[in-house]
């Protein structure tokens, strides 16, 4: 429980900035109706961003429409739209696999570690998604990669398994909550460190 409620708070907090700026956006027009035509580019743009955080939310954290794969292209589209707003991009290096098929829990640890990317790139960069061919299992390799790259200390150790539920805060939940996704898998994750470079690795039967 004590995951699920500092996870929600996590996404309360990524998603309140958006919806609040509609709303704000929404009460200047009821004062000033002639305000309109200022503001509609502000509410357009702070109602798409809040509609892709919200696609990438469903799948990367709920049940995503109790589906029980999805297409690569699918993950890619979401990662693309939750990155557009922020200073990071994505590197998609599938290769041809966009038409294959990724089992629910893989996109999921796939779209977490793509946020947790885009965590690592305060001052932007790119976020590199492959998934190499194996003949044991499968194999996923997320890369950040940008200027001042870093992960915040309480991530790192949550990301590796390394913090006890009752030490876990908001910014250490979701990468609390992947490191449990690649265990439910039967894999583990890597975290490497380099200058400006952070990069996570997943292999999993």
């Amino acid at each position: 429980m004590a995951v699920l409620e500092l996870l929600c708070s996590r996404l309360c907090h990524d998603l309140v900035g958006p919806v609040g700026a509609v709303n704000n956006g929404l009460e200047l027009v009821e004062e000033d109706p002639s305000s309109l035509d200022d503001i509609m580019p502000l509410l357009t743009s702070s109602a798409r961003q809040a509609w892709k955080r919200l696609d990438f939310f469903r799948i990367a954290f709920g049940f995503g429409g109790g589906r029980s794969s999805w297409p690569y292209a699918e993950l890619r589209r979401v990662s693309d739209g939750y990155l557009e707003e922020s200073k990071a991009k994505l590197d998609w290096q599938l290769h041809g696999q966009d038409l294959a098929e990724a089992e629910g829990r893989r996109g999921k640890l796939l779209l977490n570690l793509v946020a947790l990317g885009a965590e690592c790139l305060p001052r932007g960069g790119t976020v590199s998604v492959e998934v190499p061919p194996s003949t044991s299992g499968w194999r996923l390799l997320v890369t950040a990669s940008g200027t001042g790259a870093n992960l915040h200390e309480r991530s790192a150790l949550a990301i590796r398994g390394r913090v006890s539920v009752e030490d876990l805060d908001a910014r250490a939940a979701q990468p609390y909550f992947t490191w449990l996704l690649a265990e439910q898998l039967g894999g583990g994750i890597r975290y490497d460190e380099a200058p400006d470079r952070r990069a996570f690795s997943v292999e999993t039967p």
